[in-house]
């Protein structure tokens, strides 16, 4: 709407001839007036959205011809959002992806096709008509053609760009979202708290989420442990650790849990004891006469 619609009209042969639109059977406008060009262009204004009849009439004084098609007119897409999804999701958890139709959008707007590239190679795609909502508020499911195609998940942590894209006959509208999936974090570190020197203690983290964290365990002997960054890309793999002390004493054990978003921490004291031997003695008593 709003912008010049450009004919081109040809003729294989004819001259001298009137070139008259009707419009919607109720119209009358003349495109040219006694011309012999096999070729030429008529621009008009159609001032009232939707379908409109037009028949082209061509005529001279020998004899006339006409066609009639039909001319839609679109407003370029307007007055439709698009939930605002750059926040911080745990992997696995469902994203929503909804649209919001103002009730002043102007319309008709025709089919509305949109494609929403997730960043993580998947796709989804479908149509829906603003024309079908009277009122302003959230389009329902069921006017979006396949229904349920705007629900997505990530199954690896990490930062995502999402492009969704609208496209209607007459105009294209992009908008980009960045979605942030980093798994919230409340991870128990957990191992027996009595030991013997060179006994091998299994350590157990507990409490993990669907995905791998950074994670740093100071064992409180000066060894400690740390994975390395491209883990928090992978599911969760870190279930159990082992050490020996090789000294009697109390251990401060350490453990730090963290990703881009989220830490937590947890420690405790290992109690490492010595073995003990036990002798045992026979005393031999002779006696002499």
């Amino acid at each position: 709407m709003g912008e010049l619609t450009i004919f081109n009209i040809s003729l294989t042969s004819g001259s001298d001839y009137t070139t008259t639109a009707v419009i919607d059977n109720q119209r009358t406008v003349t495109c040219n007036d006694s011309s012999s060009a096999l070729v030429f262009e008529w621009t008009y204004n159609f001032t009232n959205p939707g379908p409109t009849s037009l028949e082209i009439i061509i005529a001279n004084d020998i004899s006339n011809m006409s066609q009639i098609v039909v001319i839609y007119k679109y407003y370029a897409i307007n007055g439709i959002s698009i939930t605002n999804i750059s926040k911080v999701y745990n992997s696995t958890e469902n994203l929503t992806l909804s649209f919001n139709i103002d009730s002043t959008a102007n319309k008709p707007q025709g089919n509305i096709n949109f494609s929403v590239a997730w960043g993580d190679s998947n796709y989804s795609e479908g149509t829906f008509r603003v024309d079908l909502l009277e009122e302003g508020g959230n389009l329902p499911q069921e006017e979006i053609i396949p229904p349920g195609q705007i629900h997505h998940s990530y199954s690896i942590q990490g930062n995502y760009t999402v492009v969704v894209t609208l496209r209607s006959p007459i105009d294209t509208l992009n908008q980009t979202y960045t979605v942030y999936v980093w798994d919230k974090l409340s991870v128990v570190f957990n191992s027996t708290t009595e030991a013997k020197v060179n006994e091998v203690i299994i350590f157990s983290f507990l409490n993990t989420p669907h995905s791998n964290f950074r994670f740093l365990v100071t064992y409180g002997d000066g060894s400690s442990i740390e994975n390395l960054e491209s883990d928090l890309y992978k599911t969760f793999d870190n279930s159990t650790l082992s050490k020996a002390y090789a000294n009697t004493g109390i251990y401060h054990v350490m453990m730090k849990a963290w990703n881009p978003f989220y830490n937590s921490s947890w420690a405790y004291q290992i109690n490492v004891t010595g073995n003990f031997f036990f002798v045992s003695f026979s005393l031999l008593i002779l006696y002499f006469k």
